[in-house]
């Protein structure tokens, strides 16, 4: 009997973090919850999906292989998936119908494969490295500037202010009342402030005067200090450059059925036309 193309897609991850995330994006692109099936989570979606997947992981008898391979599972899927899940892996089956392709790209997105495409299981695998090109900053300190710090000096001009005490001469003249002889009684001399001399004739007393002299001196004081350091500035520079990176093209010849993850096919006459 001709084996026909199942609605269920299944992935095997081996993160459980993973695994939930894609089922997440399940849910989002419009899954609903009795479609998605993590085998071994506690939950159960019901109904026919519940049998087929306890027959398909293995909690049911291997004589119902049958209804299996009505459902467009191999033998080999069979046996591949319970194994899969004694090795620890998480597995996730999506009851798909007509959307197997988006359900197998956001499965594939998050890394999960199948029992077709397991890299353990595939043959003659041959590796492409694809390199690119990425931007990688250096830093060295370089010199862009100095700033020199001298000292020089500046003339000007002040003026203080100073008291200055200097000796005067005051003179004073006062009369002195004359003794008549009617008066019966002299009137009492007064007496005369400071001290009494007595003149001879041509005798000079000298009286020295005195003043404060100013003498000016200069003599350096601290009036200001200034600092001089260096601070380091923090700022974002964006550089712009052009990078290269190499893609895989995939071109097809003959009647090739290709599975997996997609790569962009390149008619095989391109250069041709171009």
């Amino acid at each position: 009997m001709e084996q026909t193309e199942t609605p269920y897609t299944i992935g095997v991850f081996r993160d459980s973090t993973i695994a939930k995330r894609a089922i997440d994006e399940l849910r989002h692109a419009g899954f609903r919850d009795d479609q998605i099936y993590l085998p071994g989570s506690g939950s159960s979606p019901g109904g026919f999906l519940d049998g087929l997947v306890n027959k398909l992981m293995g909690d049911e008898n291997r004589d119902s292989l049958h209804a299996l391979t009505d459902q467009g599972f191999s033998r080999s899927e069979v046996d591949y998936y319970p194994n899969e899940l004694e090795a620890g892996r998480t597995v996730v089956v999506v009851q798909s119908y007509g959307h197997q392709q988006k359900a197998r790209d956001i499965l594939n997105n998050f890394g999960a494969y199948n029992s077709t495409t397991n890299p353990s299981r595939l043959q003659d695998v041959q590796t492409i490295q694809l390199r690119e090109e990425v931007l990688q900053a250096q830093k060295e300190p370089v010199e862009i500037g100095e700033v020199s710090i001298r000292k020089v000096v500046v003339m000007e001009e002040k003026t203080i202010t100073v008291p200055v005490m200097r000796e005067e001469i005051v003179v004073e003249r006062r009369s002195t009342p004359l003794t008549s002889p009617d008066q019966a009684e002299p009137q009492p001399a007064q007496q005369p402030q400071g001290r009494l001399v007595e003149l001879a004739q041509n005798e000079v007393i000298r009286i020295p005067l005195y003043t404060e002299q100013i003498f000016i001196e200069k003599r350096p004081v601290i009036a200001e200090e200034v600092l001089v350091s260096k601070r380091n500035i923090q700022e974002i520079r964006r550089f712009t450059d052009t990078v290269q990176r190499e893609e895989a093209r995939l071109e097809r010849q003959g009647n090739v059925s290709i599975h997996g993850d997609p790569i962009e096919e390149v008619p095989q006459n391109q250069g041709e036309m171009d």
